[in-house]
């Protein structure tokens, strides 16, 4: 059979579009990209989310690259620049003029600048060798590295590019830095479960915090602190930074590998690689809202702005996977009285007007996709809920503005195209192959207000699966049609 995508409920009832209650929560797969045979080391965005930073090396080492791609589509907005050695770190300064990546040179003693206006290297400096850790200060001067396998922290002025001081004492195996919002404390997660936290101003160590976890992540205000990954903890602790205490920690019962900040400063992104997936997590409840496979060893997660979309880094496969937040709301189902006197039926022509959008293939032949398509049409056609636009109609108008649909998968792109086709629903869907099934998700899309009115999805093994599944997914959208 081909069984419904099964749902979390979990997610807090504000996060819902409209303040409508949360049925729900889905993570698909809006793309991957696919890195040749460099393995990702370290992954950055920019501030604004439409930049991608990508720090990545060969397993024989000498090949360093920084690739800096489009967040919206994965390409590339600039060329491959080489950064040498084994690269193990990359962050970029706030106000966006300078990026460095650590673990360069070919003794691996050396941070590469890049200047970001240019899209060119700008010089190296020595610091500590495999540095892992590396942070930008909150006004985007100075650049933090902290040595892996020696107990140092080099202060950079970005500048000049140059070691502005040098500060000795710290514990070895340093893998994390991060900054807090005020800019007054860098904080440093070092193997051991060891968290320093390093007061900017004074250009000394505040505390040594008895904390266990490699990676971290913040509050948008910075006043929680987010601990996890290691080898074998499946915790992840929320650290006051005023009173520097753990407040409570989190048993996610799957062993965290990265974090990044999820919608709200109750959620967490997770990355799991022993599990090859990244997970939603509630840090409240210690739920984990959904999951949904990205690649072998996903070593890295950054979050978009809003919290609602999130690039992985796998180093397993050398891949990069954009993963979507789907929150679904509620529908609120109340007994419905006897009429007194028949009920007119609702005057013709009301039907929304719908296209269908090409299924997006994800390691599957694109035919294939194409054929899913035309049988998702056929279906709600014969549904009668909606007024489907035939695909010759699509194609001619599209022809006609000579653009293609290839590739339109989000929800911008689906009103813009929504609107050229003068449509009031957009259906997206992506069909993939998971293991040994294949699995359909569906989206659509309000093309006047831009929301997501709908979800639903199904996998099956075998290609007769996939068409029973069509069936149901266009059966359940038509009882959904206004």
């Amino acid at each position: 059979m081909f069984a419904a995508v099964t749902v979390l409920a979990g997610i807090r009832p504000e996060q819902a579009a409209a303040g409508a209650p949360v049925t729900g929560v889905t993570l698909t797969v809006a793309r991957t990209v696919k890195l040749g045979g460099d393995r990702p080391r370290d992954l950055a965005l920019s501030a604004d989310g439409a930049s991608l930073f990508v720090a990545s090396g060969t397993d024989a080492g000498g090949g360093g690259k920084l690739r800096i791609l489009s967040a919206a589509t994965g390409k590339p907005l600039c060329r491959d620049l080489a950064v040498g050695g084994n690269p193990t770190a990359v962050a970029l300064s706030s106000g966006g003029k300078y990026a460095y990546v650590s673990g360069t040179g070919s003794d691996g003693k050396s941070a590469t600048r890049i200047n970001l206006a240019r899209c060119e290297t700008a010089g190296e400096v020595g610091v500590a060798p495999a540095a892992g850790a590396l942070a930008f200060g909150g006004d985007g001067k100075y650049a933090y590295l902290a040595g892996e396998s020696e107990p140092r922290l080099d202060v950079v002025d970005a500048q000049w590019n140059q070691v502005d001081s040098t500060v000795k004492g710290l514990p070895k195996g340093i893998r994390r830095a991060l900054v807090t919002a005020s800019g007054r404390f860098l904080f440093l997660a070092a193997t051991g479960g060891r968290l320093v936290k390093f007061d900017l101003v004074a250009n000394a160590i505040a505390k040594t915090l008895p904390v266990d976890g490699t990676d971290l992540a913040a509050s948008a205000d910075g006043s929680r602190l987010f601990v996890g990954g290691g080898d074998a903890d499946a915790e992840i602790k929320i650290v006051t930074t005023a009173a520097d205490t753990i407040e409570k920690s989190v048993d996610t019962g799957m062993v965290p590998g990265a974090l990044a900040t999820g919608p709200d400063d109750h959620t967490l992104w997770v990355a799991l690689p022993h599990n090859g997936k990244v997970a939603l997590v509630d840090l409240e409840s210690g739920t984990v809202l959904a999951t949904v496979r990205t690649g072998r060893s996903p070593i890295r997660v950054v979050a978009a702005p809003d919290g609602k979309s999130a690039w992985v880094a796998n180093a397993g496969d050398a891949t990069l996977t954009q993963v979507d937040l789907i929150i679904s709301a509620a529908v609120a189902e109340a007994p419905i009285p006897a009429p007194a006197v028949p009920v007119a039926s609702p005057p013709s022509g009301t039907r929304y007007a719908m296209a269908v959008s090409e299924m997006e293939a994800q390691g599957i032949a694109a035919s294939a996709a194409a054929i899913v398509t035309d049988w998702m049409r056929d279906e709600l056609v014969k549904a009668a809920a909606y007024k489907v636009l035939e695909r010759r109609a699509m194609d001619a108008i599209m022809s006609e503005q000579a653009i293609q649909q290839t590739g339109c998968t989000d929800q911008d792109c689906a009103v813009k195209l929504g609107k050229m086709l003068n449509v009031q629903r957009m259906l997206l869907g992506t069909l993939g192959k998971f293991e040994d099934s294949y699995v359909l998700n569906v989206r659509v899309v309000n093309v006047e207000s831009a929301e997501l009115v709908w979800t639903g999805g199904a996998r099956g093994k075998t290609i007769d699966d996939v068409e029973a599944g069509v069936r149901r997914v266009a059966r359940d959208l038509s009882r959904q049609a206004p």
